[in-house]
């Protein structure tokens, strides 16, 4: 049976006569067959969200599109083209059993209800004040299950009815205990639905290391709400950032201010939901319009983008005249989030009198973690708090206030119980008294290193390239390149004041080149294992996707995700696959000659251009053929910093024969220092190799030869080097030195 998208219905009472009361719980279920539930849904699952609306516009009752929830009836004998609802969602939905609805499925289910505005609508006077009813109002809306605008709980003292559901006067949410705040209003002259005498100040409050935003918030909102004559276009803006940096906690503050009437757009909303909000805050007296994930609501990949976005312009431009125009003109908020308004957010939207402002919301530095650690009260000793937040705030780069919650929360955990552990025992039952947390740093290390283990930062946590656990003693000889990267450390670790007494524009561009197999992407693993940098490592040629743009994106979001994270490192090796001369080098060259190729890396450019306002972000990038890459991408403010990697020297050669060695058995005649002479013009990977081929030999004669002696020889050695074929050439090495001279 095919899938519809939507139904035709008449309404019918699921009490039949109307008379006996029907329980909250379910008020919103739409009853239907099992037949038409499998058209709409597929399944005979209960519970799959929907809307339902009124087929004829012009008909008597409310056009309103409301949301509900799909359910089987127990009614054998319903018909097809019927479905049974409750008295209270028909009186809270305005519908009626003579018109015909349609039924539509929800792409998405029903939301969990946060923010839940009651009205007190008691017909008489009540001894109770409102307060003493708020749990009674509470629990029986736990027996609701769900929760929708115009909802009536009647109590014994007082009746309530639902104002707004997450802002929204539309919205179908679940009731979850604990999760939702509740805000009690009173009707005021008999005007239903009306507020306070004195509508509250729209001002959000502090937030703990957001106080310069929430303070241009606030800005914003003060203006955008005053009575001035010239308020005519200030009332859209954009709150813009990375994830966890806290958009949704303050489009939530905002819509708590019970300053007006708040409509939220979905992701999922079509351009018909988009206009009818528009359309209805035109009408009101005060109204805010909050665009959580205006990403998703006008994705490239949505097939219907320009529909939304000109259905967004539409309203916003209706908002606009209806201010210029009506005598008493509408007070309009409207706030979107997204995570980049340049990037995100189309110019059409970006005019004037639109969502012309926007507000940063930065990924959080030191000072911003500490202000948030600390309004988290974390369970430490008062004596040792201050030390131990520090440490931490200092350990978590990347961290967002989301993540910082959660690691908070298991360290609180991990503390209790330890200190449940230290609890002593009276005559094998538990002891009343509990132990507090002693003020010894000792105490909490363990843990905190469980707590960040455990948590990671939302940034980092599908980064599959990690460095393997390599350090600067494991790379044999290369003592200047591992210097100068030592250095490049601490242009972005060390304060910039201190940096800028030396240098005034650190440079953030590292390239490494040399032969094949010098260490070249060993030096970057250590790099970032030593430094404790959060670490990006990506081959080239792994970002050429054949999908037109993608390629771009991924590079675009490569370093979107490093500045989130900083301090890090973006580490490209071989970066020639990407980084090619855009006007080729015949058999020699490479890269990007073709137009998918040629955008790319415009694309790299216009990132690494961008180092200035990229703090804390390292590049470091390898490659074996210099030549090949595109002068542009070897300009200053780019690959500053340019570092030959060459073949080992003796002495490194040695060390790495003695290293790949270590714990084999080996024969007394076996002459290191000899085995590096013999080694000269190999690179690092080619020396390690002759250690695995002398071994191989070994090994094969003692399988051979059971009486022989089971030891490598000299002899092993030097057959092992006779057997090489060295990749290094004296024409690559005259390259390389060719190369250089142009920037010498």
């Amino acid at each position: 049976m095919a899938i519809k998208k939507s139904i035709e219905v008449k309404l019918r009472p699921t009490v039949a006569g109307g008379k006996t009361p029907e329980p909250l719980k379910g008020a919103s279920r739409i009853q239907i067959r099992k037949d038409s539930l499998i058209e709409l849904t597929g399944t005979v699952d209960n519970g799959r969200a929907c809307y339902i609306e009124r087929v004829d516009p012009d008909a008597t009752g409310s056009s309103q599109r409301r949301e509900a929830i799909l359910w089987l009836t127990p009614d054998p004998n319903l018909g097809r083209g019927v479905a049974k609802v409750s008295l209270p969602f028909r009186e809270a939905g305005d519908l009626n059993l003579t018109d015909q609805y349609r039924i539509v499925v929800a792409d998405t289910p029903s939301e969990d209800a946060r923010d839940i505005l009651f009205e007190d609508i008691t017909e008489s006077e009540s001894s109770a004040p409102i307060q003493e009813v708020w749990t009674q109002a509470w629990l029986a809306m736990l027996k609701a299950e769900i929760v929708l605008k115009d909802l009536v709980f009647a109590r014994d003292k007082r009746t309530f009815r639902v104002r707004s559901v997450n802002g929204s006067e539309t919205n179908n949410c679940r009731v979850k205990p604990g999760l939702a705040e509740i805000v009690i209003a009173t009707s005021v002259d008999g005007n239903e639905g009306s507020r306070d005498d004195q509508p509250s100040d729209l001002q959000i409050p502090q937030v703990s290391g957001l106080e310069e935003q929430v303070k241009k918030l606030n800005d914003f909102l003060l203006v955008s709400s005053s009575d001035r004559e010239s308020n005519t276009g200030w009332h859209g803006l954009v709150l813009h950032g990375g994830s966890g940096t806290g958009k949704t906690m303050l489009l939530d503050h905002v819509s708590r201010t019970r300053w007006g009437s708040v409509h939220r757009v979905k992701a999922s909303d079509k351009s018909k939901d988009i206009q009818d909000i528009f359309q209805t805050v035109t009408g009101q007296a005060r109204s805010i319009v909050l665009i959580d994930d205006l990403d998703e609501l006008i994705d490239k990949e949505r097939a219907n983008r320009s529909t939304v976005i000109n259905a967004l312009v539409e309203g916003l431009v209706s908002v606009r005249q209806a201010i210029c125009d009506k005598e008493k003109p509408p007070k309009v908020i409207v706030i979107a989030a997204c995570r980049d308004y340049i990037t995100i957010v189309p110019e059409k939207l970006r005019r004037p009198y639109r969502l012309q402002r926007a507000i940063l919301l930065p990924p959080m530095d030191m000072s911003r973690r500490t202000a948030v650690i600390s309004s988290l009260n974390p369970p430490f000793h008062p004596d040792v708090k201050e030390q131990i937040i520090c440490d931490l705030s200092d350990r978590t780069h990347a961290y967002n206030g989301l993540d910082l919650q959660k690691l908070l929360s298991t360290i609180d955990y991990l503390v209790a119980a330890k200190l449940h552990h230290m609890q002593p025992e009276a005559a094998g039952t538990e002891s009343d008294v509990r132990p507090k947390p002693p003020a010894d740093t000792a105490f909490y290390t363990d843990s905190l290193e469980a707590a960040l283990l455990e948590i990671r930062p939302t940034a980092m946590q599908d980064v599959n390239l990690k460095p393997p656990p390599v350090r600067w003693d494991d790379i044999s000889g290369q003592e200047s390149v591992k210097r100068d990267l030592r250095l490049a450390v601490h242009f972005i670790t060390r304060p910039k004041e201190e940096i800028q007494k030396f240098i005034r524009v650190p440079p953030k561009g590292f390239l490494l080149y040399g032969p094949p197999g010098c260490s070249k992407t060993m030096t970057a693993q250590a790099m970032a294992t030593e430094s404790g940098l959060n670490f990006f490592a990506v081959k080239g040629a792994e970002l050429l996707n054949m999908y037109v743009g993608e390629s771009e994106r991924q590079i675009r979001d490569l370093f979107s995700r490093a500045r989130a994270a900083a301090p890090s490192m973006i580490f490209f090796d071989e970066i020639d696959s990407i980084a090619g001369s855009r006007k080729g080098f015949g058999s020699d060259g490479g890269g990007a000659t073709s137009q998918g190729g040629l955008n790319v890396l415009t694309t790299l450019l216009n990132e690494m251009d961008g180092f200035e306002d990229l703090r804390g972000v390292f590049v470091l990038a390898a490659t074996n053929r210099p030549h090949a890459l595109d002068p542009a991408i070897m300009r200053p403010g780019r690959f500053d910093e340019i570092i030959y990697v060459p073949p080992p020297d003796p002495a490194a050669r040695e060390a790495i024969l003695r290293k790949n060695s270590a714990g084999c058995q080996l024969a007394p005649d076996v002459d290191f220092a000899r085995l590096a002479q013999l080694t000269e013009g190999n690179s690092g990977a080619e020396v390690a190799g002759t250690c695995q081929s002398a071994g191989k030999l070994a090994m094969r004669r003692s399988l051979d030869e059971p009486s022989s002696e089971g030891a490598i020889s000299m002899a092993d050695f030097e057959a092992a080097i006779a057997g090489q074929r060295k990749q290094i050439t004296k024409q690559m090495l005259e390259g390389y030195a060719e190369w250089e001279k142009q920037f010498h």
